[in-house]
């Protein structure tokens, strides 16, 4: 799956739908974050996108929808990024979706998201075994900061590999930058 065709795509709709009903707002995201898992699991990630405001409120949050264009480097410095035990030999690249609730407090924002997460690492090695791997993640999230949020995550990830799939519960740590 072309995940970068797929990006584009998305974002040029948002643009004629943001033009045809006139959105509020519409803010660059960015997000860099480090993930551990219960079967070995270790990479990092950084994702970048849009953010569109989907309603503002008087009392409580703001509603916003996220859309991110996801990669997962082969290797930070010398540790190689792996996952379930596979250890990376390729970027990962792919996509998210999800929706997040923001409020603004005086001096900071605090936040609880949901999103849905796919990357793809083209080659992954397990041994002897060489082969594609991928994860679909649900992601929940909490971020509390002021201009640069700090995100923390619980993960629940389905990982497909060559010798099949499985379950895993991961933990992510990183930042945000708040527009």
């Amino acid at each position: 799956m072309n995940y970068k065709l797929i990006f584009c795509c998305i974002i040029f709709l948002i643009l004629k739908i943001n033009v045809a009903f006139a959105i509020p707002t519409m803010l660059p995201e960015i997000q860099v974050y480090h993930t551990l898992g219960n079967r070995g699991s270790s990479y990092s990630t950084v994702a970048g996108g849009l953010a569109i405001q989907l309603s503002t409120q008087q009392v409580g949050p703001d509603r916003w929808l996220h859309i991110l264009g996801t990669y997962s480097p082969e290797q930070i410095g010398t540790a190689r990024g792996k996952i379930a035990g596979w250890n990376f030999h390729s970027h990962g690249q792919g996509l998210e979706i999800g929706i997040y609730d923001q409020k603004r407090m005086l001096n900071y924002f605090k936040g609880a998201n949901i999103a849905l997460r796919h990357i793809d690492w083209n080659e992954a090695h397990l041994g002897n075994k060489i082969g594609k791997v991928s994860a679909d993640i649900l992601h929940l999230g909490w971020t509390t900061g002021s201009k640069i949020l700090i995100l923390v995550g619980l993960d629940f990830a389905t990982i497909h590999t060559p010798t099949g799939s499985l379950m895993e519960l991961e933990i992510a740590f990183g930042s945000k930058i708040a527009f």
